[in-house]
């Protein structure tokens, strides 16, 4: 599997090329510039203000071809305060909500300003759940999933807890 980081604001991840998109909504989101007005952000505010998202962390709500995003498939996920555990929630979450509607060959996740940490965590998240055992198993069929892009507000910034988390997920590939 590929990974690459990439800066993005939401207005940028809507036109991003890939078959589903994870939208990561912190709690810290809520209190944001009320000015934004990109497709993403406008959605996710709808959906939480119409009370169809819970505030607890892996709480997730999908759409199928939201006018104004490239993406297919869309799941927007609440990760709490962002910390590490929060976001593998998260990611858990919306994993099992796209694989429910068929393979998933590229993947944009959507982190924002997440701190680090939170970069890390959903890197090793996304590889961990869409992982398929096809070692001994006389028909497997191996992890749809090719290429994960990460999209966050500063890619400089997370850039060393990026490389790790891939390297990580590349040596756990490895051994298996």
């Amino acid at each position: 599997m590929d990974f690459e980081l990439c800066t993005l604001t939401p207005h940028a991840a809507a036109s991003h090329d890939a078959d589903a998109l994870i939208l990561l909504w912190p709690d810290a989101a809520d209190r944001a510039d009320p000015a934004l007005a990109d497709p993403l952000t406008l959605w996710a505010r709808q959906a939480i203000a119409d009370g169809d998202l819970a505030a607890d962390a892996g709480q997730w709500v999908a759409a199928y071809r939201l006018p104004g995003v490239r993406a297919r498939r869309l799941v927007l996920v609440r990760c709490g305060d962002g910390g590490a555990r929060r976001v593998r929630q998260a990611v858990a979450g919306a994993w099992a909500a796209l694989k429910a509607g068929g393979p998933v060959g590229t993947l944009l996740l959507q982190l924002g300003a997440l701190p680090p940490v939170a970069v890390a965590a959903a890197v090793q998240a996304i590889a961990q759940v869409s992982y398929r055992y096809t070692t001994t198993v006389t028909e497997a069929k191996p992890r749809s999933l090719r290429r994960v892009a990460v999209g966050v507000a500063d890619a400089a910034a997370v850039q060393t807890a990026f490389d790790e988390a891939v390297a990580i997920v590349h040596g756990q590939e490895l051994a298996r």
